[in-house]
């Protein structure tokens, strides 16, 4: 099955060259085939490394985080964020209270997707959370603090918030959800029109929110931007001191999908945009304020896991044969990175760490994914590192639905 399987993924990167929505039937056509000839139904999930804890969340409720750029572990890691599915247009947001187990904030939002939910996350060294909801038909940001149990409204979604929580960036959900239902909102804006489309640069106070990089922008990245379609501003990334910022500009042209890691300034007039990889990027996160890692490729180089150096424009490639893609998450201190897969030619999804200091991978477990769960509403892993860096969580559905499942690495990264 491994041949097989190195054999499709390559035919795969060819198919998604050539057509994305055929691509995309095609490997899902492969995987459920792939199920139901050769995969062990009564597995659910393995933990080869690490410790499982239980949240003790209600059995008959769907529970998930979102996605691996938002922390939902509260800067002390006293309490998670997380969301609960009420029905198919509402989500809850909630905050648990770790050592007493019990839920002592909800709130609904009918803002969210599958993979980012609301975008719900932590202010950093802060007991507020962020997240976003439809208020008078207006996409808001939410603040909500636990100490004196307020909550602050802002007339911008938030995409991710600046380290000294006064600012975060902003993108247009509504436009995004017309070219990408993944990540996007389904209803408009009524500040908004949905042929917006760039990053605004928002204020945790009465300030009006800047626009940063705009479509014309792209002029510069993309040569052939008079005839390419679906352009796309996503995923936006702070460096750890906030002098920086990177986010995915996605467009198609003559039927090809391209994707650009691009790196922008954030506390100039001149954003100074500049072109990381070549044109495929998929995941990537921040190491410190200097370099990035990143699943994608780059000029002459090919496809994989690379480290960024952005002082110096150069890479250099790790983790090499490993060519799963998958989310990455560092941990604190920049020593440990864990990272999932998607699913297996038997639909179970791995999760491993890699240190950066032995390039050691280590395999913590595999878990069952849920093979009704594909397309806009998959269900990946998404891991993320607690705070104190000794425990990850991450989303799986080998339950049959979504549950959050927490991981404690204290031994691992604290004795290797």
């Amino acid at each position: 099955m491994k041949l097989h399987s190195d054999i499709i993924i390559k035919m795969s990167s060819i198919l998604m060259t050539i057509s994305p929505f055929l691509h995309l039937f095609l490997k899902r056509v492969y995987f459920k085939m792939s199920y139901f000839l050769f995969a062990d139904k009564n597995f659910t999930y393995e933990i080869e490394n690490g410790i499982k804890a239980d949240l003790d969340l209600e059995e008959d409720t769907e529970y998930f985080i979102g996605y691996y750029h938002h922390i939902p572990w509260s800067y002390d890691d006293k309490f998670l964020a997380v969301n609960s599915i009420v029905d198919k247009e509402t989500l809850n947001v909630n905050i648990l209270d770790l050592d007493s187990k019990k839920t002592i904030f909800s709130d609904n939002t009918s803002l969210w997707n599958f993979q980012q939910g609301p975008m719900l996350g932590w202010l950093p060294s802060s007991h507020t959370i962020y997240y976003n909801k439809m208020i008078d038909d207006i996409h808001q940001t939410v603040l909500y603090n636990i100490t004196n149990k307020k909550k602050s409204y802002y007339n911008s979604p938030i995409q991710t918030v600046h380290p000294d929580s006064k600012s975060y960036l902003s993108i247009n959900y509504s436009s995004l959800y017309k070219i990408n239902r993944d990540y996007g909102y389904k209803y408009p804006c009524n500040t908004m029109s949905n042929q917006d489309i760039g990053i605004w640069k928002c204020y945790f106070d009465d300030r009006i929110p800047k626009l940063l990089v705009s479509i014309e922008n792209m002029k510069e990245i993309n040569p052939k931007y008079p005839i390419s379609i679906n352009n796309e501003f996503n995923h936006c990334l702070f460096s750890n001191g906030g002098d920086k910022f990177i986010f995915i500009y996605r467009f198609i042209i003559n039927r090809t999908k391209y994707s650009k890691l691009i790196l922008a300034d954030y506390n100039t007039d001149n954003i100074n945009l500049h072109v990381i990889n070549d044109s495929f990027i998929s995941h990537m996160c921040w190491i410190d304020n200097n370099n990035i890692f990143y699943f994608g490729d780059f000029p002459n180089l090919g496809k994989g896991y690379y480290v960024y150096n952005i002082l110096t424009n150069s890479v250099e490639k790790v983790m090499i044969g490993n060519m799963s893609d998958g989310h990455p998450s560092i941990a604190l201190g920049g020593k440990w990175i864990v990272i999932d897969s998607y699913p297996d030619n038997e639909y179970n999804s791995h999760l491993y760490i890699y240190n950066f200091e032995t390039k050691k991978v280590i395999n913590i477990g595999k878990f069952r994914s849920n093979i009704r769960l594909h397309g806009y509403n998959r269900c990946d892993l998404h891991p993320r590192w607690s705070n104190l860096g000794d425990k990850v969580v991450i989303d799986s559905s080998h339950k049959g639905r979504r549950y959050p499942l927490l991981i404690d690495l204290k031994e691992i990264v604290n004795g290797k």
